[in-house]
């Protein structure tokens, strides 16, 4: 399993579901399994190139924000160990009803808004940063839906798509520009 560097948690899952948006399972079924068998092991290979890289370079988990202090608490978990925790336990047991019942209701009524997803994904890094980018995009497509219909929203897809290859363009080309005007110094253009 690939491990983001930046924040220590499988990032596949993820882009698997972008891919699946950009390209139709059903239309281009070869295109699809062309690029996952090409893009999936070549992610590996350069992730582990780079944690290799990484951990040769400045140590095991250096790279990893919290991964400072990882050494001194497995000690000390070691050296004190915890007791069973009936609070926690509860709280866990609390969670899975809650996502067991949210799931059942959005099993079970089509119109019900909340989806179970959101408990996992509450306190992760994603929707802390971007939050207000996923309001701007629910806002943007239910107003094309609203007002528009089925064909403003597939006539907007391919400017969105536009947007984001040029945002993804646009970085590079900041990089290139890095690499050759400002080689030791260097811009932060892209932030998480």
């Amino acid at each position: 399993m690939i491990l983001c560097p930046q924040y220590g948690r499988p990032r596949h899952p993820v882009s698997t579901v972008h891919h699946l948006r950009i390209f139709s399972l059903r239309k281009q079924p070869y295109r699809v399994l062309a690029v996952v068998l090409i893009s999936f092991p070549l992610g590996c290979i350069v992730a582990s190139c780079f944690s290799l890289e990484t951990a040769y370079d400045v140590g095991g988990a250096v790279h990893l924000p919290y991964a400072f202090n990882v050494y001194p608490q497995t000690a000390n978990l070691l050296n004190h160990p915890r007791l069973l925790d009936l609070g926690k336990w509860a709280v866990w047991g609390f969670g899975l009803v809650e996502t067991g019942v949210l799931a059942f209701l959005r099993f079970r009524f089509h119109w019900w808004p909340i989806n179970p997803l959101g408990l996992a994904f509450q306190y992760a890094t994603g929707p802390q940063s971007y939050w207000f980018s996923l309001l701007l995009v629910w806002v943007t497509k239910f107003t094309l839906l609203r007002y528009g219909g089925a064909k403003a929203f597939q006539s907007g897809k391919y400017f969105f798509y536009g947007v984001g290859v040029g945002y993804v363009v646009g970085v590079a080309l900041s990089g290139v520009v890095d690499v050759l005007w400002f080689p030791i110094q260097g811009h932060m253009v892209h932030y998480k």
